[in-house]
Order: structure tokens, then C-alpha cells, then sequence
């Protein structure tokens, strides 16, 4: 029988280059000492010696903590490369001998959260028990600077701005509708124009959303017959207000599709301009093979996807 093998690729790199991750990561030395279980001075140590090899400071020393420099951006994504590729290579290793070990960090908007993404998860640890999954919610405006920081190994975003290191590796396009009650006046509406919707009170996303942005040219060519208006940065608020039966909230289906609420809520598509979009992309960084986890878990999302366009 063939032995299991300890696969410890990582260790091979030099402790300064994980050490210099690590500070990155947490933001101060004491902090990244604690994640290593080192000691502060043994993090200073390594930071210093790869600063004196790279010829120029890593870190902008701050009140509030410690800051990349331009330097310190550059040795970071030859950090983040040297050590995903580590982790790629260990997993790839490991499943030679059948083990389905690894880890996969995803960020996303929370709409994902309330449509596709409880099933997918739930099929993909099924298949791959093994696995670590960790998820953060946030606004899709956020989304491209937490994957391409090396933070999280893929992101879940709608129309996300376009970055030189974000890879996108799935899309997929979701009308933006109006989303009321099914007792509000306008559900019986198959299709609809913004200012139609301006009869009644409306609840705006706010803040690092990203139907915000989208809904802009809409709201500034409206804007003097806008009234009773509301903003918020919370889905889950603008969805509140919806279900009471009186305000109007805009988004794709996929901001309430799945929710098992006593108050049915209904999305109807926006006409102006032939129809406002949301692309809903899957990130990754550009370079670098992605590990087998991340692979797995695309090739589900895919499947998954589909069936709520």
C-alpha cells in the first residue's frame, strides 16, 4: 500500500515571505506574531531582512497600524503568487492519494447569499467534506480590492469595476426590476418604467451596493419628481420595507428568490433604456493556477447559476 505522504510545500519558502504575508494580512506585527504563533520580534526580524533585500520600506509605520508602500504593493502580489501556488501544489499533491483537503475563502454580495449560493454550498461540502469554506458578505463595489489583495480566493459581484489583476471567470446578466409586495398596487405589472414607480414611497441602495451605481442615470433624470424617498446600505432593510406592502425597492431577482417569507414579493423588470442590467461575475485573480478547491467549487457555481437566469 502506497503511504499517505506529508505534503508541506509552504514550508520550503523562505519564513520572510510568510511572515511579510502575514503582517500584510493583519496589519500590525503583534497581530501577525499571534496568527504565526511566533514572537513580535521574530516578525520584525524577517520584515527588516526582506526589506534590506528589496532595497526599499515595506510598510508605511502608521498610528493606526501598518500601510503597504508602492514598494510593499509590488512584493505583495509576488508574495500572494509564491504562496497560492504553494497551496495549489500541496492539494494537487494530496489528491494524487486521494485526499480532498484545501481551503476556499469567498467574498460575495449578500443576494448570492439569498438565492443560489446555500444550495451550492451545501452540494459542494457534500461532495468535498474536506474542504474549509469561509464567506464574507459585503457590497459588490468592495468585492474586486478583497480578492486581488490576496484576502479571498474568489468573489461574487455585480458589475464590479475592472481591475489589471481580477479575473473574471463566470457572468452572467439579471434584469433590475422593481420588487414589491404581491398586495402592492404595482404587482400586477409585467413591466414597468422607473418613473411609474415614483407614485409611491421608494427605498434606494445606498453605500457600496452596487444597483446604486446602475440606477444612477435613472434617478438624475428623475430627480425632480422624486418624493418620499429612503436610502439604505442594508439588502435586508430595503426587503423589510417591500414586504410591509407600501415601498418599492429595486434589484435583480436573485435579492429575494429563495426566501422562505410569509410575504411574497414579486420582481418586475424595469423597461427604461430597453431594460437596466446587473452583470453578476465570479472573480479571481488573473495570474496563478487556482487551487483544486477553487476549480471544484467554479465548476458548480456554473451549474448552479444557470438555473436561477
Amino acid at each position: 500500500m502506497t503511504k499517505t505522504p506529508i505534503v508541506q510545500i509552504e514550508s520550503l519558502h523562505s519564513p520572510a515571505l510568510r511572515y511579510f504575508d502575514a503582517v500584510r494580512r493583519h496589519g500590525t506585527m503583534r497581530a501577525a506574531a499571534r496568527a504565526l504563533n511566533v514572537a513580535s520580534p521574530a516578525v520584525t526580524r524577517q520584515i527588516l531582512k526582506v526589506e534590506k533585500s528589496v532595497g526599499a520600506p515595506l510598510f508605511l509605520r502608521l498610528s493606526s497600524g501598518l500601510k503597504l508602500t508602492a514598494a510593499g504593493e509590488i512584493f505583495a502580489d509576488h508574495a500572494n503568487l509564491v504562496l497560492r501556488d504553494a497551496h495549489r501544489a500541496t492539494y494537487e499533491i494530496e489528491s494524487i492519494f486521494g485526499l480532498e483537503r484545501g481551503h476556499l475563502s469567498l467574498v460575495t454580495v449578500e443576494a448570492a447569499i439569498t438565492s443560489f449560493l446555500p444550495s451550492l454550498l451545501a452540494n459542494f461540502q457534500e461532495k468535498y467534506p474536506g474542504v474549509n469554506v469561509q464567506i464574507e458578505t459585503t457590497g459588490s463595489l468592495d468585492i474586486p480590492d478583497m480578492v486581488t489583495s490576496g484576502k479571498f480566493d474568489l468573489g461574487i459581484a455585480f458589475s464590479a469595476p475592472p481591475q489589471k489583476n481580477l479575473l473574471k471567470v463566470i457572468s452572467a446578466d439579471f434584469k433590475i426590476g422593481a420588487i414589491v409586495a404581491a398586495s402592492h398596487p404595482l404587482a400586477a405589472n409585467s413591466k414597468i418604467d422607473f418613473a411609474s414607480c415614483l407614485k409611491y414611497p421608494i427605498v434606494l441602495a445606498d453605500g457600496n451596493i452596487a444597483t446604486q451605481k446602475l440606477m444612477l442615470p435613472l434617478i438624475e433624470k428623475n430627480k425632480l419628481t422624486m418624493h418620499s424617498i429612503l436610502k439604505t446600505d442594508s439588502l435586508e432593510l430595503m426587503r423589510n420595507l417591500s414586504r410591509n406592502g407600501k415601498h418599492v425597492m429595486f434589484g435583480t431577482k436573485l435579492n429575494f428568490k429563495n426566501n422562505n417569507d410569509n410575504v411574497k414579493l414579486v420582481h418586475i423588470p424595469l423597461t427604461d433604456g430597453g431594460g437596466v442590467y446587473a452583470e453578476l461575475g465570479v472573480f479571481t485573480l488573473k495570474n496563478g493556477k487556482p487551487e483544486p478547491a477553487t476549480g471544484r467549487f467554479l465548476s458548480l457555481c456554473t451549474d448552479a447559476l444557470e438555473k436561477f437566469l
